[in-house]
């Protein structure tokens, strides 16, 4: 069975008709093209991630923010989600917590961190890029790796020395 569709989005995002093609399809025309409908419709739209399991977020910025297939995290910090405080002892201990606190994101986001394809690592001094190296490996033992940039900067929130943000796909 072949059917070709053309929808009217007039009150979406999306271009104004899309043509869609379905082949040896079993459920009913408005079964398909509801799901599709819905499916286009969430991925129009940013859609604001919250976990507890990670550290809160500023009034001003979501821990994520899911788009178009894709998730976008702000950048986490080492901060311990049940005392709000940074992680004592190394630079290695926060890299640590900051990439488990994104873990949590993506993981409330419907992702995970073997869906990640790009990460920034942001140091307040690049002699620390070996040790963030450390922690980066117990959760990104294997290949493939994400794409991934460090810098460093002049300062990082709350005096820390490291922050992570990374961008993730979900299905």
């Amino acid at each position: 069975m072949l059917s070709i569709v053309n929808i009217p989005f007039e009150t979406t995002s999306l271009p104004s008709n899309i043509l869609l093609l379905i082949i040896n399809c079993q459920a009913t025309s408005a079964q398909v093209l509801n799901t599709l409908y819905l499916s286009l419709i969430n991925m129009s739209y940013r859609q604001p991630v919250y976990t507890s399991a990670a550290c809160a977020p500023l009034p001003q910025f979501s821990q994520a923010v899911k788009y178009n297939g894709m998730v976008y995290c702000s950048g986490a910090i080492g901060i311990d989600p049940k005392t709000d405080d940074l992680v004592p002892g190394t630079v290695t201990d926060r890299a640590r917590m900051a990439l488990q606190n994104l873990k949590a994101v993506l993981e409330a986001a419907g992702s995970s961190l073997d869906r990640v394809v790009k990460a920034n690592i942001f140091l307040a001094d690049m002699k620390d890029f070996g040790d963030v190296n450390i922690a980066w490996d117990e959760f990104f033992p294997e290949d493939p790796k994400p794409c991934r940039t460090c810098v460093a900067v002049h300062q990082l929130p709350l005096g820390t020395d490291v922050e992570i943000e990374m961008i993730a796909s979900y299905e």
